[in-house]
């Protein structure tokens, strides 16, 4: 079988988002002043360091309809809980616990744990409450068909062991719909299997709006047990076109590989394809973009020291089958000096675009850098995008492929910001970056974006301790 993939009733939290010009960003564009979201929880008392602290959140936003998902450590307790709004952000719901759990066991969100398809939402998070020592991960799904009025209950995903054991190490997420009702759910995982501790990569996914899954199956074309998964990434299209990523050190050294699905994740090409150079042992940060008969892979590989990382890619025109320009390193930092870290690829109109952070200014800081190409080939160009620090850029979120001319990151000098910049021209240049998140002398983390193309805007959500203890805000910028 193919792997096919409330607002009623409304606490208002805040009269929110309320617009204010930004300087550094063009005057055509205002940002939203920033909601908090967990203030309308209960306090938390006790002698315990992280009471009531706020972790992992993430965001997704289209049509209509926003959702904002954190989880919050209250103690011996840890909660995922669920905010929501329309598509402005203006107003946010009060925050709604999903998960069941009673045992207190530790929780993870990542960045792609909250989509939304039509008017049904789907929250994915780590959970370790089958397991006696982390990180023996499971992961758990809750769904909402009515824009977050009522959740189905969550389920725990089958990752093909029994829960608690072979700890699922990573994973990526997608969800798409062809047509009203029909979405299609996707979860690559990289599982510990039984076989050396080894990591294998699998795929599994919900036809029925996560109602059930079935049962996962291998990607790679050299089975389980081979080899040692670490990096994945996954992108999708519409026409349930599934592209996959990872490194594994089936040749003695980390390699980055390629698979790719043209039906759902039924098949998949005979024998994976090697993107990477052979020479160099690639390392632990991967992307992946698709669209059309585009793919463009960017990882990272230690080429002088294991400490110094360079950003490469690699780019096909026929869907990743036989026709690949070759790995080439991107970027104009010194290769024999200077570190590289968090690439992150994706295609806007006529381009390929790609943000990393480097540190050719600063031994001990990073900062911001974008380099676009057009798809059929040329030169790269580079863009200095932050000068005062940059941490994990990241492209806002939408779908179904990400906003390649909107990026977020958290600046890398104490009191940090969550800052924006975006490009009219699909990433050849940029506008300055702009603060976006508006808390003055605090730290500043976990800034993430999404795009909401109805509204035009870009809410990004982040966390921040004004009052000494991390808070969950939601900010950004209309356009």
């Amino acid at each position: 079988m193919a792997l096919l993939h409330a607002f009623c009733g409304r606490k208002a939290l805040a009269i929110g988002l309320a617009l204010a010009c930004l300087s550094s960003l063009e005057s055509a564009q205002t940002s939203l002043t920033p909601v908090r979201l967990d203030g309308s929880l209960p306090a938390v008392t006790g002698p315990g360091l992280h009471a009531g602290r706020v972790l992992y959140p993430s965001i997704f936003s289209q049509g209509n309809l926003s959702a904002t998902a954190f989880v919050r450590r209250e103690e011996a307790d840890w909660a995922v809980y669920v905010s929501t709004s329309d598509g402005t952000g203006a107003l946010w719901s009060q925050p709604v616990r999903i998960d069941s759990d009673s045992s207190g066991s530790q929780k993870r969100l990542r960045e792609q744990s909250v989509w939304i398809a039509e008017n049904t939402i789907y929250v994915v998070w780590e959970d370790e409450r089958a397991g006696e020592v982390p990180p023996t991960t499971d992961l758990y799904l809750n769904v909402s068909k009515n824009g977050g009025a009522t959740w189905e209950g969550e389920t725990r995903i089958d990752k093909g062991y029994p829960a608690g054991g072979n700890p699922i190490r990573d994973w990526r997420m997608a969800v798409n719909s062809e047509l009203p009702g029909q979405h299609f759910v996707y979860l690559v995982l990289s599982v510990q299997g039984n076989s050396d501790r080894k990591e294998e990569l699998v795929i599994t996914g919900s036809v029925n709006m996560g109602a059930s899954f079935v049962a996962p199956s291998a990607i790679s074309s050299i089975g389980p047990g081979v080899a040692d998964v670490d990096a994945i990434d996954v992108a999708l299209q519409r026409n349930l076109k599934l592209a996959v990523v990872w490194q594994d050190d089936r040749t003695g050294t980390n390699e980055v590989y390629y698979q790719r699905s043209v039906n759902g994740g039924v098949s998949w090409l005979a024998n994976d394809v090697k993107v990477s150079s052979v020479a160099w042992q690639a390392d632990q940060e991967i992307s992946v973009a698709l669209r059309d008969e585009t793919v463009v892979v960017a990882w990272l590989e230690e080429m002088t020291d294991r400490h110094l990382e360079q950003l490469w890619v690699n780019v096909s025109d026929n869907f990743g089958i036989d026709s690949w320009e070759g790995p080439q390193m991107v970027g104009n930092y010194d290769a024999m000096v200077d570190d590289v870290d968090q690439p992150i690829v994706e295609l806007a109109g006529d381009k390929i675009v790609l943000a990393w952070c480097d540190d050719r200014d600063d031994t001990f800081a990073n900062d911001g850098y974008v380099a676009s190409r057009d798809i059929s080939g040329g030169a790269w160009t580079e863009s200095v995008v932050s000068t005062a620090g940059s941490n994990f850029p990241r492209f806002a979120r939408a779908r179904p492929v990400d906003r390649a001319d909107r990026l977020v990151w958290s600046s890398d000098d104490y009191p940090n910001t969550a800052v924006a910049s975006h490009s009219s021209d699909d990433g050849s240049t940029w506008s300055a970056a702009g603060n976006i998140s508006m808390h003055p002398g605090t730290d500043v983390d976990y800034a993430y974006a999404t795009w909401n193309a109805a509204q035009n805007r870009m809410l990004c959500v982040y966390l921040a301790n004004p009052t000494g203890h991390d808070e969950v805000f939601v900010g950004g910028v209309q356009y």
